[in-house]
């Protein structure tokens, strides 16, 4: 899974968890306030950045001029931020070393971030990791360790909303996932548990052709089936420590990513250690982190503000090593797939061609994963999932309409899942579904979004009941069916098996979105064996080869079980005619919506020429779905003002006259 590096501007990731290959695009922060549920942990700044408004309950003048100068104290600390990404790092330390206001800007961890991965670390590729992203820079930089500096921490506050933000989402526990007793006592496991003795047929019957989301719990007995239960990071890395992995925007070894995730981790300790300790002065819990500081390896650093949402190890190569080592088992449930929990679906009879003993045939029955029959084309399906607390994926739908499985080895995962239909609160979808705009990390999106979805999606008041929550414990196994939003976090530090595939199922979904959207087939490759070389995207398909990909899975398919495949075909044809039915709805209610308004119909732009969408207005004042103009709006009063510049697209500007003011 490939990511950029978390910051404050707007990015396209890719998200996790499951291979999501939707381009997701982070939006930037607009609301510095603090949430109204969520616990926050009120230990002081490294630096003495406190926010703005507390300014106003101080009789000490502002130093903001004092420390930025005349020039640079008038600007907006967003467009601070801007110059100083800009610098090198030389400049960004001698900067450092100018005043406290400066220092403030210089060590703003994103900029470090920003720098490492993708200016002096070549890919995102780090050898090492020494404890905050400034000193990691100064070490690839140098080619030796620096210390980290010592704890002098300016006598006088600066004040800024900006620079104070991820300090407190770093600080932000999110809700009662965090401890094992608050989630017990909020009782969120809503995602209906099932017997780890259900059978196969059990299984696709009740969840898998319905699609329902399920939770499969452990043996009662204890004996689990599962050979690399207990795996932690540590151990991934005393196993597969040289081996090179992709974690979101980092590409380093996995003894590198451990070392990364150990130093979260301690962070998270030490906040942890200050909740207990709610007796003693605050400035006492800061000057002990810094005193037991030198008592840490170099990859702890108490002088940095935490990742607020660490990056997440997604790794495709490492399973292929887990399989031979006899460590990847898929779950019983999902093991095989009965033709008889499908009514439609014909049973294989002992002549047909499902009975072959083709390689390609075997691997089809015993996995229920059909993209077998593509062989080395089909798109990396098997992943390794790693990382400390509070790291994990946004709200995403898998690629290509797979389902999934989740099987946690170690820790604990919070799960939320929406049915396709429904979008997430914060999440905004392209109108072809092709990209996906959602906030910065899954702790600004539990601050901002995780109350509004409650209230509209929960089981409460006035919720339609949508939300499904739930806790998958190491062992047990989370199935999430094709097309349903999902966004996962890691309570604790964790190992997790997860597996896209494509069974009976969701077959026609799948043919469906593979003819009609072959822009948005993602992971299919060439095939050619040494294509790959040392890039991964040497081996993806041409849009071209997107193209014909469906033609020739369904021939594979033919040639696999020819009644199945026109099972299939006829499932797709009949989801293509509903998708029109709805389009065709859609579209006669945004005509309807416009009329006796006044306002450009549809049919004509306002200078008389052919139409090919409706106007700014009929946009406007038809509002879409209820939800994202509820969302929009909290957006807008969170610090901006009301402008019509994201409303107006090419050639509306000449309709403004035809607005019933």
């Amino acid at each position: 899974m490939a990511s950029t590096s978390t910051s404050a501007s707007t990015s396209t990731m890719t998200a996790p968890s499951s291979t999501n290959t939707q381009p997701t695009r982070k939006r930037r922060r607009l609301s510095p306030s603090p949430p109204a549920t969520l616990s926050t942990i009120s230990l002081p700044h490294p630096l003495n950045i406190k926010p703005a408004g507390n300014a106003l309950f101080t009789s000490s003048p502002s130093n903001r001029s004092s420390t930025l100068g005349c020039l640079l104290s008038r600007l907006p600390d967003d467009l601070i931020i801007d110059i100083t990404s800009r610098l090198t790092p030389r400049d960004l330390a001698r900067l450092s070393s100018v005043s406290s206001g400066c220092r403030a800007f210089a060590n703003h961890e994103s900029l470090w971030r920003t720098l490492c991965l993708d200016g002096v670390c070549p890919q995102g590729q780090i050898e090492a990791w020494y404890g905050s992203w400034k000193q990691t820079t100064g070490a690839h930089l140098t080619g030796k360790a620096v210390p980290p500096l010592a704890a002098v921490r300016p006598a006088q506050p600066f004040y800024s909303d900006v620079l104070y933000l991820p300090h407190r989402l770093s600080f932000t526990l999110i809700g009662h996932g965090e401890r094992k007793g608050e989630r017990r006592a909020a009782k969120v496991h809503q995602v209906e548990r099932i017997s780890a003795n259900t059978t196969t047929h059990d299984f696709h019957t009740r969840y898998a052709a319905l699609h329902r989301p399920c939770i499969v719990e452990t043996p009662t007995d204890g004996n689990s089936s599962i050979p690399g239960l207990g795996m932690t990071i540590q151990g991934l890395k005393e196993r597969y420590g040289q081996t090179y992995i992709r974690a979101e925007a980092v590409r380093a070894r996995v003894e590198t990513y451990a070392d990364y995730a150990a130093c979260c981790t301690r962070q998270q300790e030490e906040i942890r250690r200050a909740m207990r300790a709610e007796d003693q002065d605050q400035e006492e819990e800061y000057e002990h982190a810094a005193s037991t500081s030198a008592a840490h390896p170099p990859w702890y650093d108490p002088q940095t503000i935490p990742d607020e949402s660490p990056y997440y190890l997604f790794d495709s190569t490492i399973p292929t090593q887990l399989h031979t080592d006899g460590l990847w088992t898929v779950p019983p449930q999902l093991a095989s797939c009965p033709s008889s929990a499908y009514p439609a679906a014909p049973t294989p009879s002992p002549s047909s061609p499902s009975s072959s003993s083709s390689s390609a045939t075997a691997a089809a029955q015993r996995n229920a994963d059909l993209f077998s029959l593509l062989s080395t084309r089909r798109p990396d399906y098997r992943w390794l999932i790693a990382g400390p607390a509070r790291s994990g994926s946004g709200w995403h739908k898998d690629p290509n309409y797979t389902s999934a499985w989740n099987t946690p080895l170690s820790g604990s995962k919070r799960w939320l899942l929406l049915p396709p239909h429904v979008t997430p609160p914060g999440v905004y979808v392209s109108e072809d579904g092709a990209e996906v705009t959602a906030p910065l990390s899954l702790v600004e999106w539990f601050a901002d979004f995780y109350d509004e979805t409650l209230s509209r999606h929960g089981r409460g008041k006035g919720g339609d009941g949508q939300l499904l929550e739930g806790v998958c414990e190491a062992g047990e196994t989370v199935y999430v069916p094709s097309g349903w939003w999902h966004l996962v976090v890691n309570l604790e530090s964790g190992v997790a098996l997860t597996q896209n595939f494509l069974s009976l199922a969701e077959l026609p979904d799948v043919l469906e979105f593979m003819k009609n959207r072959p822009e948005q087939i993602s992971g299919f490759k060439t095939g050619v064996e040494g294509a790959q070389g040392e890039d991964e995207d040497d081996d993806a398909l041409s849009d071209e080869g997107k193209a014909k990909i469906y033609g020739e899975f369904v021939a594979a398919l033919k040639g696999y079980d020819g009644e199945l495949a026109r099972w299939a075909l006829q499932g797709a044809e009949r989801l293509e005619q509903q998708r029109g039915q709805v389009r065709k709805a859609d579209a006669a209610a945004a005509i309807g919506a416009g009329a006796g308004t006044g306002a450009v119909l549809p049919g004509k732009h306002a200078n008389g020429g052919d139409a090919a969408k409706p106007s700014w207005w009929q946009r406007l004042k038809s509002g879409g779905d209820e939800g994202q103009a509820k969302t929009e709006a909290h957006l807008t009063t969170a610090g901006e003002g009301f402008s019509l510049g994201g409303l107006l697209g090419e050639g509306d500007g000449e309709e403004l006259e035809d607005v019933p003011w």
